[in-house]
């Protein structure tokens, strides 16, 4: 059996209200809602977790793919680097 670490790299910061002011967390959230000084500090912890998880022993790790979602702060394919 091998053992990955999910994460769903959320971004945390929505309003409060988010849920009766829009109609969904999907695709045409306003851009006016996203901070990027607060998610690229969360980016910066998202990263640090993933390499405990490497360094911890977890077999794998696994990240949320739904980068068009306000609920998630992972970088879309053509903006991420893989090494």
């Amino acid at each position: 059996m091998k053992i990955s670490m999910f994460h769903l790299m959320p971004y945390r910061f929505l309003p409060p209200d988010f849920e009766n002011r829009y109609r969904s967390v999907w695709v045409d959230v306003p851009h006016e809602l996203y901070d990027a000084r607060k998610a690229g500090e969360l980016y910066n912890e998202f990263l640090d977790e993933l390499e405990l998880a490497e360094q911890v022993g977890f077999d794998g790790l696994c990240v949320n793919d739904a980068c068009r979602a306000a609920g998630s702060s992972r970088a879309s394919r053509s903006a991420r680097r893989w090494t």
